[in-house]
């Protein structure tokens, strides 16, 4: 039983990758990874080992190249390496900083750019669960070079430096190299496509051929939304989110969408295209509600919009530029609209920031 995350490493860029892992799990997470240098495929060399180190957000880390159940945590197809995290890697909720280095025979090492592994806190962890530094090192090259010592590797807590044994003194003293890696420049966005799909589903991704326009859809329907933002340094980020087709279709008399009161929790101007009479809720909304930092409650937020109707729109969510970022990270998806003035947001990871989300309100037929 394994769970496989597909990626892309590359040795000479810094990797804006995360993969998501759930608290205590154990011999079945893992990562599939194509090795490039520069972009082309990178293969290490022949009688190289390698190493998994990492670093929890408690301060605790280690490296191994064996897993708890003695079998090997990686294995190598030309430019394609599996590995898998070891439990003590995922018993700390939070970002997980992680990267993979390469040993020779010579004690020539190489490591790739450090990645985040974030893992999410699991509610019924079993309480005997403790988080350790973990060593597990079976290549004799690698335990040659590492000093094959009974006294091994630590972080400082002050300087989150690695401290090593030092068999003359007896005591442990400061190597100068940090355990915390190093920061990369921050990706910048360098196209972002929408296209929309009606499904019969509102649970799972459709498989048919996306639009650039929104489709017409079917009443007690669901239309899709996919973004897809592509990034400078060749990474990928899709949102999906989905909206309901009501299933007269109509906006009625008395629908809960006024013209101009946006209601607690949204911000910004409406352009609403009201008709004469305004008893009617307006044909085609857009207006922005802000997802606050501190409103996050197991995952998720609602906010309040009188813009929000239960029946007669479709709704198409969107994150501000200056928000997008964060958006994606933490895969915020938004509800369908069941109860009017009120949509609700979920998320992987609680963001850090205040996000600003546009959305679009249709009248579907």
């Amino acid at each position: 039983m394994q769970s496989i995350t597909v990626a892309a490493l590359d040795m000479q860029r810094p990797n804006y990758l995360t993969v998501y892992a759930v608290q205590g799990d154990q011999l079945t997470r893992w990562v599939r990874a194509q090795l490039t240098d520069g972009g082309a495929a990178w293969t290490p060399p022949d009688g190289s080992a390698m190493t998994i180190r990492y670093r929890k957000p408690d301060g605790t880390g280690g490296w191994y190249d064996q897993l708890e159940d003695g079998s090997a945590a990686y294995s190598v197809d030309g430019s394609v390496l599996d590995f898998a995290f070891a439990a003590q890697c995922l018993t700390v909720p939070g970002v997980v900083l992680v990267e993979l280095t390469f040993w020779t025979e010579n004690a020539e090492r190489l490591s790739t750019f450090a990645f985040r592994l974030q893992v999410e806190a699991n509610p019924i962890t079993d309480a005997e669960m403790e988080s350790s530094d973990y060593y597990n090192v079976l290549a004799a090259q690698i335990a040659a070079v590492l000093g094959a010592t009974t006294h091994p590797p630590q972080i400082d807590p002050n300087t989150k430096n690695w401290m090593l044994w030092d068999e003359d003194t007896g005591v442990y003293v400061d190597s100068g190299f940090s355990s915390l890696g190093t920061t990369g420049p921050a990706p910048e966005l360098v196209s972002d496509v929408r296209t929309w799909q009606a499904s019969a589903s509102g649970t799972t991704i459709p498989t048919g051929t996306w639009s650039a326009t929104i489709p017409a859809g079917t009443p007690g329907g669901y239309i899709w939304s996919r973004t897809v933002l592509t990034y400078d340094n060749g990474s990928e980020v899709t949102i999906y989110t989905v909206a309901y087709q009501g299933n007269d279709g109509i906006s009625a008399p008395g629908s809960q969408v006024p013209l101009v009161d946006q209601g607690a929790g949204a911000v910004g101007t409406a352009n609403a295209f009201a008709r004469e009479d305004h008893r009617h809720p307006a044909p085609g909304v857009t207006f922005q509600v802000t997802l606050s930092a501190a409103g996050w409650a197991n995952g998720a937020q609602t906010v309040s919009s009188a813009y929000f109707a239960a029946i007669g729109y479709a709704y198409f969510v969107s994150p501000d530029e200056a928000s997008r970022d964060e958006y994606a990270a933490c895969k915020i998806r938004a509800d369908a609209v069941d109860t009017d003035g009120e949509m609700t947001f979920h998320c992987s990871a609680v963001p850090e920031n205040a996000l600003t989300v546009s959305i679009c309100g249709e009248v579907v037929a």
